[in-house]
């Protein structure tokens, strides 16, 4: 009943404004699985950009992932 409702690209969001100026970091990298279409949703609508589409190890494992990565503005 929670999803689609936008929360965790609002988590995100907040989490990243936090943290970004608190560490000192100019980017930002993201992770996950190419099925997972939420994540992906979730770290496209953060302003995050896709950087690599391919086979990659996801928790251990040989997987198809995405990786990408948010730059300070």
């Amino acid at each position: 009943e929670y999803t689609g409702n936008g929360y965790a690209t609002e988590a995100l969001g907040a989490f990243l404004q936090d943290i970004m100026p608190k560490k000192n970091l100019d980017m930002v990298y993201g992770i996950c699985v190419s099925e997972n279409l939420a994540s992906v949703k979730v770290l496209e609508k953060s302003g995050f950009q896709k950087v690599y589409e391919g086979m990659g190890q996801y928790q251990g494992e040989d997987r198809q992932i995405m990786r990408f990565v948010l730059k300070k503005a």
